[in-house]
């Protein structure tokens, strides 16, 4: 995708400058920000399709990385509150629980996303639970499409969604997209004959 970066918004004397270069972006195109102050802002601008590098933080150091604690996932929430997404990707590390998104969740009242990607820059598997909290999130974003990127999964996290989605009696997600990233194309799509068995359902 044609992603537009956007590493500003850091110091108060920058925030006249930065919304007025905001305010001349086309709302459809991507935006890419990695602080969450640069995400929420471009949220409330009412950008569609939106990434967060949530794993990144620019310090004058150099670039160090962090995973997301569970303020952090309270405060993804309340930045999607109300909005409206045709799609959002977050890239992240890990949690610091593995249910963290149902933080995410409980402030997130009235939010839609229509495409929801979460994609793993670690090595950290997708745990049954991890993925439950996925579902539980895409579910209650209203999601057409999820997908998952990450280099491993442990065994049962692929029935742990599908399982989760079927309780939930979910019948938004048209498409699902589970890729295992350390493995060559086309070898690294998922699936599951639960998966399957969801999906032909909602179609």
């Amino acid at each position: 995708m044609a992603e537009d970066r956007i590493y500003q918004l850091y110091h108060d004397s920058m925030e006249e400058d930065f919304a007025e270069a905001l305010a001349r972006r086309p709302r459809g195109e991507w935006l890419t920000a990695n602080e969450f102050t640069t995400f929420s802002a471009v949220i409330a601008f009412g950008f569609k399709q939106v990434c967060y590098e949530s794993q990144l933080y620019e310090m004058d150091q150099g670039t160090a990385l962090f995973w997301i604690t569970d303020l952090h996932a309270e405060m993804i929430g309340k930045a999607l509150a109300g909005a409206t997404l045709d799609s959002f990707m977050l890239t992240l590390t890990r949690l610091e629980h593995e249910d963290g998104f149902d933080r995410t969740i409980e402030e997130s009242f009235g939010a839609s996303v229509g495409e929801l990607t979460i994609s793993h820059k670690s090595g950290d598997e997708e745990t049954p639970a991890s993925m439950q909290s996925i579902a539980r999130l895409a579910h209650h974003l209203g999601c057409r499409r999820l997908a998952i990127w990450a280099a491993e999964y442990e065994d049962g996290s692929l029935a742990a969604l599908a399982a989760e989605l079927t309780r939930l009696e979910n019948r938004s997600i048209v498409e699902l997209d589970i890729c295992d990233v350390s493995l060559p194309e086309p070898d690294d799509q998922l699936s599951h004959p639960d998966l399957e068995a969801f999906l032909a359902r909602n179609r």
